[in-house]
């Protein structure tokens, strides 16, 4: 039952012979939420694609994700946008009326996403044999693993991630207004995309240097909570841009297609939509291209790691 079991009370209402439900706990909280859930469920593209949905407005702690969805949940047919009712307070609604709106869609394009590639479905099996392996690897090291858990499985999931949430970001954009396919809106995302990776690609190199200082008590700082935090917040606006671009200049190609498309597939797509534009690609899967690339990246995290092991069992 989960939380269905604590939030009891619901509203059923019908657009277009779809259903919809919201779950809530405080009348207060319905009140402010049906009439911008009811707006995106009626002019939003993403929403008419399921026959179901159910909104649970739940009470999260201050600062926790202001809503997610359940890998999994479209495999049952289960369509459900959690949303996080203590961030979405009256007064923010107010200040931003548009940001609950955007929040939907965006969780939204995760399900359709889900329903037409299962990519939630598979990043999360991909997690947990990245996880079986790693165990095995570091079981005897516990003062090893459980940083380098987190670090490796970030990393896996940027690069994984940035194909979903740069659909998820580009449908929410598209709430605006439709995102123009010019020179001038390319150039913009672009260059953003562009510090964005040029300033991790500096604090990765840090981050090495630290990790490969001699001293194996750094495997325990706030560094890897620091670097972990920088690679999740780049997927968003670098996915976008690699979306944008990907469909800017390959006239063949559609957001459907995209949608079809494995996530190492769509970086290497985007490595050779901006080679044959004579741009550099961002990123990059194993070509050593982008300013970023996997690859490198995790075989510098390895070789640091494998070091700090070693340098551990001497102690």
């Amino acid at each position: 039952m989960g939380w269905f079991t604590f939030i009891s009370q619901k509203e059923t209402f019908f657009i277009g012979g779809r259903e919809v439900i919201i779950r809530y706990k405080h009348e207060e909280d319905l009140a402010r939420f049906k009439e911008i859930i009811h707006k995106a469920c009626e002019t939003q593209k993403v929403a008419a694609f399921f026959p179901k949905i159910t909104f649970v407005l739940k009470e999260e702690k201050v600062g926790e994700t202001p809503a997610y969805v359940i890998p999994g949940n479209t495999l049952k047919r289960r369509i459900i946008v959690y949303l996080n009712a203590t961030h979405f307070s009256q007064q923010t609604i107010q200040r931003q009326p548009r940001e609950l709106l955007e929040t939907i869609v965006h969780e939204l394009t995760h399900l359709w996403h889900d329903e037409i590639s299962k990519t939630l479905q598979r990043n999360a099996k991909a997690q947990k044999r990245l996880a079986k392996l790693l165990y095995t690897q570091f079981k005897s090291q516990p003062n090893v693993k459980k940083p380098f858990f987190a670090l490796r499985g970030k990393l896996f999931l940027l690069f994984h991630d940035l194909i979903a949430e740069g659909i998820a970001i580009y449908c929410e954009t598209q709430t605006r207004g439709k995102l123009p396919f010019t020179e001038e809106v390319w150039s913009y995302l672009y260059n953003d995309a562009r510090k964005r990776t040029a300033n991790i690609e500096q604090d990765w190199g840090q981050f090495i240097i630290l990790l490969n200082s001699a001293q194996p008590q750094y495997l325990k700082m706030d560094a890897f909570e620091i670097c972990t935090r920088l690679l999740n917040d780049l997927k968003y606006q670098v996915g976008m841009h690699m979306v944008h671009t990907i469909l800017y200049f390959d006239h063949n190609l559609q957001l459907e297609d995209l949608t079809q498309m494995k996530p190492f597939k769509f970086i290497r797509e985007y490595e050779t939509t901006m080679k044959n534009k004579r741009r550099q690609p961002l990123i990059s899967a194993t070509s050593g291209e982008g300013i970023l690339d996997y690859k490198k990246m995790l075989a510098e995290l390895t070789l640091a790691v494998r070091e700090k092991k070693t340098a551990l069992a001497k102690t």
